[in-house]
């Protein structure tokens, strides 16, 4: 029997009229401008009036607007769960996101000495000369902080909420979390130079933080890290007539935003699992690579074969002001899945292994993919996957609102997960409050009115007292001094000042009846490589 304050919950949700603040849609707003769907917008039509205003420079917190006071939100009601049928062959799923605000990163580029080495000196306006540290130890050191800030976010919900507890576990992280501000770069040539750099180390440590916490201490782990995102000169993208657009007086540059997928599981059994993967993001948005203002609209592109029903064209982007440092980037992006082994080798397969848990596919969208090629309605993306009856749908993005239409012809999909990094900007403000960066929404489909419809659930409070609920928040120890478990001692310290975190835990029964077929399978898969390993 449904409880009545979830029953009354509902029944508000599917009464409420969708009026320019019932629901956010598209994530970003400017005043007196219409919002674009996706991320602040990238073309592709869609366009929702909204008076919520969003911060609109990602990395730059000095030129941040504050969040209008919109009245009193409430959360769903605490004792509001997840409705699954009580017949259903269940799988138990710890979500944990890691809430970060990653489109506002703090500047932590240092002023060195004339004469270090690598250093780069800058004439001021005033005449006055500047020295720079290298950006390559920067980038270095940037990334060892993130790496140890989500290492510590993860120590830290793990002790208080066991991931052990689920037969399976996410762990979650914003889109664009590894990168630093667009405004600490000076130069086009120290946006390229590092690109493969960036790429390289974030591939490496998110490898080594999942390899911290294997599965017999810490159960079955699939960690969704967050994105970077950097850009790369291309000789490959054309004008609407064929000709080259990209030249080496006129030079667009490729965007490569995308996340490594890696994961604690066995890669001998008879899975045959990769080691990691890489999706990509399909689409750029005009605030993906900003630093003082969001980017221009600039040249009609010839289609991009990656995904030749999408709108191409050039994005003209500044990075930095001061230093007049500006770019052209393609909308769409031709980066590619990627899937490799344990040696780092590139596996032959072009598809998207999702489901390294046998019998919970999952699906990711990174922000504006979500609004204009979804991996629910873009026959693309849909084709990089290995299977398209997914049932958790993971939104990894910095400025976009979840939205019931993409579900419409998505009837597998009983979650939708979302991680954004932007304070606020993917809430259903009648039922979250805008001090969250996440959102895990349940979904329905309302056979009165043939369409699906979201219902946001609350994360678990802190305490395992079942007598009340304290805060859900996990906070996240983001100071130099830290004390480690000693079998992780020796780890990098944060050195720079960093953004604070936190991470809110969800426990989603997921049904898994037409692919498991009997709890006992369930229960037979949650240890099966511990024991085995024992023996």
């Amino acid at each position: 029997m449904m409880a009545q304050p979830q029953v009354n919950l509902q029944k508000s949700i599917l009464n409420t009229p969708l009026t320019r603040r019932s629901i956010l849609i598209g994530g970003m707003t400017l005043p007196a401008v219409s919002m674009l769907t996706g991320c602040g917008g990238g073309g592709g039509g869609g366009e929702v009036e909204s008076d919520v205003v969003i911060p609109i420079a990602p990395f730059d917190p000095d030129t941040t607007p504050q969040i209008p006071d919109q009245g009193e939100k409430t959360e769903p009601e605490q004792g509001t769960e997840p409705i699954i049928s009580p017949d259903a062959v269940k799988m138990n799923v710890g979500i944990y996101n890691f809430e970060y605000n990653s489109f506002a990163q703090l500047r932590a580029r240092r002023k060195v000495s004339k004469g270090t080495a690598g250093s780069v000196l800058v004439t001021n306006k005033d005449g006055t000369e500047t020295a720079w540290e290298s950006i390559v130890d920067y980038v270095k050191r940037s990334v060892d902080h993130r790496f140890v800030l989500l290492y510590r976010g993860m120590l830290t919900a793990f002790a208080e909420r066991p991931p052990q507890d689920y037969d399976v576990t996410f762990f979650t992280a914003p889109e664009f979390y590894w990168n630093v501000p667009w405004t600490d770069f000076l130069n086009t040539d120290e946006v390229l130079v590092v690109a493969d750099l960036f790429l390289e180390l974030v591939t490496q440590k998110v490898r080594s933080l999942i390899a911290k916490f294997p599965e017999c201490d810490y159960g079955k782990l699939v960690l969704l890290p967050g994105t970077i995102a950097v850009l790369k000169p291309s000789v490959n993208i054309f004008n609407k007539d064929g000709s080259d657009a990209s030249t080496d007086k006129n030079p667009i540059l490729e965007a490569t935003n995308h996340l490594v997928c890696v994961h604690n599981l066995s890669l001998n059994d008879e899975h045959q699992r990769p080691a990691y993967m890489v999706w990509p993001k399909r689409t750029v948005s005009w605030i993906d690579f900003i630093g003082d203002r969001r980017c221009d609209r600039g040249d009609e592109l010839g289609n991009n074969a990656s995904n030749p029903d999408l709108e191409n064209y050039a994005h003209v982007c500044t990075l930095n002001g001061e230093e007049k440092l500006v770019v052209k980037i393609q909308r769409v992006s031709s980066d590619k899945v990627q899937a490799f082994d344990d040696y780092g080798r590139q596996l032959l397969d072009t598809t998207f292994n999702n489901e390294l848990i046998e019998g919970l596919p999952f699906g990711i969208n990174i922000c504006l993919d979500y609004a204009v090629a979804s991996t629910t309605t873009d026959k693309y993306r849909m084709a990089q996957l290995k299977n398209t009856e997914f049932k958790l749908d993971f939104v990894i993005s910095a400025g976009i609102g979840l939205v019931a239409k993409n579900y419409q012809d998505a009837s597998t999909v009983q979650y939708a997960i979302h991680n954004d990094g932007i304070q606020g900007s993917n809430q259903n403000p009648y039922q979250v409050k805008y001090e969250y960066f996440s959102n895990v929404s349940q979904i329905f489909y309302d056979k009165r009115i043939g369409a699906p419809y979201l219902l946001s659930l609350p994360a678990l409070g802190t305490t395992a007292d079942g007598s009340r609920q304290s805060t859900t928040m996990i906070s996240v120890d983001n100071s130099t001094d830290f004390t480690y478990p000693e079998r992780y001692s020796g780890m990098p310290s944060i050195t720079d000042e960093i953004n604070s975190a936190n991470v809110r835990v969800w426990s989603l029964p997921v049904d898994v009846t037409d692919t498991l077929k009997t709890q006992e399978t369930v229960t037979a898969m949650k240890s099966e490589n511990c024991e085995a390993a024992v023996a």
